[in-house]
């Protein structure tokens, strides 16, 4: 899946000073994004894509859903779409269903991929064109499909390194963290717009000192409430895959 919150785990890190603590959603944005992939080199446009997120009460809950589509150029699949529902208490997200289908030019389903999550066993379902698999679900464990939401909630005013679970995309749960690197001005079509820049890399302990031999990925955000996505920076879909920067256009 070429989208920015599957390529997690290209920088090695040294972990010390890292609080692995479940994040707390305290900002919980609601609305549409539109977001356009290009090849960093080139400048091509690889893919346009749609999120919707919005908050609905159902049975006396509050559920939290993410809509996603879009639209890829000269690859193996020509479009997705995706629809994910999250329950929303205490200030935190529980994943309850995610469910994602890819097309060819010719509209038919190519590829399928259904994630369900057993608390009570502590595991995550994983299901690839009916191919089933089991994680073991962290504590910590954010699933891929709320990783805006996530960072948007980053403690921006501690300043602190972040270090949670992810679900890569070889389909592992991978340890990850995420590092404050300052304040950039963006120039987004015609707004230059203040961002926190972040960065996130894979959590190997020890072997932190490998990091420079691994590519970089980036993240922007605003540094105006509740700092929603501006901007990606890294590989597209791991860390021998070209760089490519993905930029909302709305």
């Amino acid at each position: 899946m070429k989208y920015v919150l599957t390529v997690l785990f290209v920088v090695i890190f040294v972990n010390f000073g890292i609080a692995e603590d479940s994040l707390s959603i305290k900002y919980l944005w609601q609305g549409t994004h539109k977001i356009a992939t290009k090849d960093k080199a080139t400048g091509n446009i690889l893919e346009e894509s749609i999120i919707t997120i919005y908050e609905k009460s159902e049975n006396g809950q509050a559920i939290v859903h993410l809509d996603r589509s879009g639209i890829f150029n000269d690859k193996e699949f020509s479009s997705y779409i995706s629809s994910s529902s999250f329950l929303y208490t205490e200030n935190k997200l529980i994943p309850i269903e995610i469910s994602q289908t890819y097309k060819d030019k010719n509209g038919k389903i190519v590829k399928t991929i259904n994630r369900n999550y057993d608390l009570d066993q502590k595991k995550a379902i994983y299901m690839t064109n009916g191919d089933k698999k089991e994680l073991k679900f962290e504590e910590n464990l954010v699933d891929p499909e709320i990783f805006l939401i996530f960072l948007m909630n980053y403690p921006f005013e501690q300043r602190q390194n972040l270090s949670f679970h992810i679900i890569s995309p070889m389909i592992t749960v991978q340890k990850v963290c995420i590092e404050y690197k300052g304040v950039d001005v963006l120039n987004i079509g015609d707004q230059n717009i203040d961002c926190y820049k972040l960065q996130m890399m894979p959590d190997l302990g020890f072997m932190g000192v490998m990091a420079k031999f691994m590519p970089s990925t980036y993240f922007w955000v605003t540094v105006s409430d509740p700092h929603v996505f501006v901007r990606y920076e890294g590989p597209e879909s791991g860390p021998k895959s070209s760089v490519v920067v993905r930029e909302v256009i709305n």
